[in-house]
């Protein structure tokens, strides 16, 4: 049994807030380009403006800056709300310890190390990831969100399990190296 600290990471508070007013400024853009004119509420009842609201959107239909506005606004708008939710979520996202591998947005349990084999780093634009497979993967119970995902990185070489660093509060170097110390299997 190894008596080293185990490795967790949580979501940067820097890096979350940085991402939040970020797509907060995406959402007040997107909303500006959707043309939509909201009256204010203090001089109309609710169905008079919900009732002003529809004419604008009927309008905006054949506009496609207007089309482009309302993606970022429901993308960004999204993006922003889980940015949000880290807040909330105080937990370790990544946990690497002698038990095995813990990723809280793959699955509410461990990995063992046994179920773990031919872990990689594998480079995608600026962007490192530490991919693993997975021994029986139908034996590890993961959330229903990620399994599309999962395949298709499986079949673009990336393996069962990517991690990465990002938006964490620990550096990448540490990922490696706390997997380096406790997994069984060498990084290749």
């Amino acid at each position: 049994m190894q008596t080293e600290r185990p490795f967790e990471a949580r979501a940067s508070s820097y890096r979350t807030a940085g991402l939040t007013i970020l797509g907060f400024l995406f959402v007040l853009i997107g909303v500006r380009g959707t043309h939509v004119i909201v009256p204010d509420p203090r001089e109309t009842s609710l169905y008079e403006s919900l009732s002003a609201l529809w004419p604008s959107l009927l309008r905006s239909l054949n506009d496609p800056a207007t089309w482009t506005s309302w993606f970022v606004l429901i993308f960004f708008g999204a993006c922003t709300w889980s940015f949000l939710a880290q807040w909330a979520f105080v937990r370790p996202i990544v946990r690497i310890n002698d038990h095995g591998v813990y990723w809280s947005r793959w699955s509410t349990e461990t990995i063992p190390w046994n179920r773990i084999t031919n872990p990689r780093i594998v480079q995608a634009s600026r962007t490192r990831f530490l991919c693993f497979d997975l021994i029986d993967r139908r034996a590890i119970r993961h959330k229903r969100l990620l399994a599309p995902l999962a395949f298709i990185n499986r079949r673009l070489g990336y393996g069962d399990i990517w991690l990465t660093t990002i938006n964490l509060d620990r550096s990448f170097e540490d990922l490696l190296a706390a997997f380096g110390t406790f997994s069984p299997v060498a990084i290749s």
